[in-house]
């Protein structure tokens, strides 16, 4: 080839290789979406300044929203303003939002995640999200009103009038924290091909034992996760089940507490709480996805799994983050992870979680058991077929 002829495809080089640079040279910003759990926010904007000085070509601008708000104006922005460019999301989203074509594959690798978080984003053989951290709950106990935690519901007496501490309390009417009596009775919402087999014996076993403790006195009428939290820090029951995130509100009132695994219930099997992970997920329409996907190695890596054991109540998904002692309330929710169903990513899980919710509601307000829980069945078995179709 001519020195004439070469001159060309040098020039192409250069200029590609000083594209390059000039991108790279470039400060790029991006957004990233969380909800607003207190101490999650202080650690993530402290996390954040310290990526920036490690990664000064990237500037991340935080959104805090309630939980609730998240998905929702996640699914309702996302093809206007290619906001936010990450979402930090619960697993259960997943399947809904791959559906609705809204999230990029990730290609991160994630050998070093334990295996009850490495799969819970992943959705019909591609992996949508990256794990942080786990959420599950466990049983907690007030030291100073109960000296051991109970093996099983009928080790606790009905609440004395006099005394006004009741034994037992917990947001009755969320399947979350209704699940584990679900799981212990045989309960099973999908198989591992992802088809409903919801059966009706096992839901309705759980559910008579669950009332039976409120009509008993075990457990007070209209407990919500507010009110169970607020009890339980003013001494005014002894046992309460929930998870990390709890633990702030009973350390700023000085509690004595312990974590314990769940108690049996009438059912033969151990009871089994979801086990929930939060991530962090990639908006499919980013301008930036290598970008994105460098951010997301930076607040997943160990050193800030190591950082989020110290700071956070949830624990962290990587492995080696367990090489070390963990504090005693630490070891119990970890106890219970051991012991817990991965919660479902199914696109349809929106759909169980509102029946479900409904049928607990109407089933504390006393009605008829039998008849509310064939109409949600009833509707979910439809909902189901839509899927499967």
């Amino acid at each position: 080839m001519t020195p004439s002829r070469l001159l060309p495809l040098t020039m192409s080089v250069l200029l590609s290789l000083s594209a390059c640079a000039t991108e790279r040279s470039k400060v790029i910003s991006l957004s990233l979406w969380l909800d607003t759990h207190e101490r999650e926010s202080l650690f993530f904007k402290g996390l954040i300044a310290r990526m920036e000085k490690d990664l000064p070509h990237i500037r991340l601008r935080l959104r805090f929203m309630p939980f609730e708000d998240l998905k929702p104006r996640f699914l309702g922005q996302v093809g206007e303003t290619r906001e936010p460019d990450i979402v930090y999301m619960m697993n259960d989203w997943v399947g809904e939002l791959a559906e609705q074509q809204v999230l990029r594959p990730i290609a991160q690798p994630l050998n070093d995640i334990l295996p009850a978080a490495a799969s819970s984003m992943q959705y019909q053989g591609q992996n949508y999200g990256v794990p942080f951290v786990f959420q599950t709950i466990a049983l907690l106990y007030n030291r100073d009103l109960i000296d051991q935690p109970p093996h099983h519901f009928q080790e606790l007496k009905p609440r004395a009038t006099d005394s006004g501490v009741y034994p037992l309390i917990y947001d009755q009417r969320n399947f979350y924290y209704h699940a584990p009596w679900f799981h212990a009775c045989g309960g099973q919402l999908f198989d591992a091909n992802g088809r409903f087999v919801l059966k009706r014996e096992p839901l309705r076993r759980s559910l008579q034992d669950a009332y039976a403790l409120q009509q008993g006195q075990i457990v007070p009428a209209g407990a919500s996760y507010s009110v169970m939290l607020n009890l339980f820090a003013a001494g005014q029951s002894q046992l309460m089940i929930s998870g990390p995130w709890s633990m702030g509100l009973l350390q700023e009132n000085k509690l004595s507490y312990g974590v314990a695994p769940l108690p049996r219930n009438s059912c033969s099997e151990t009871p089994r709480s979801f086990i929930g992970v939060k991530g962090f997920g990639v908006n499919r329409l980013s301008r930036h996805p290598e970008a994105v996907e460098e951010v997301i190695a930076y607040l997943t890596s160990a050193e800030s799994q190591q950082q989020a054991l110290k700071a956070l109540d949830n624990l962290p998904v990587h492995q080696r983050v367990y090489q070390q002692p963990l504090e005693p309330a630490q070891q119990g929710f970890y106890a219970q992870l051991q012991h817990g169903v991965p919660l479902p990513n199914h696109p349809m899980m929106k759909d169980v979680w509102q029946e479900m919710n409904w049928l607990l509601g109407q089933v504390f307000d006393g009605q008829p058991l039998e008849a509310r829980l064939d109409e949600a069945l009833e509707r979910l078995q439809r909902r189901a077929g839509s899927y499967e179709r």
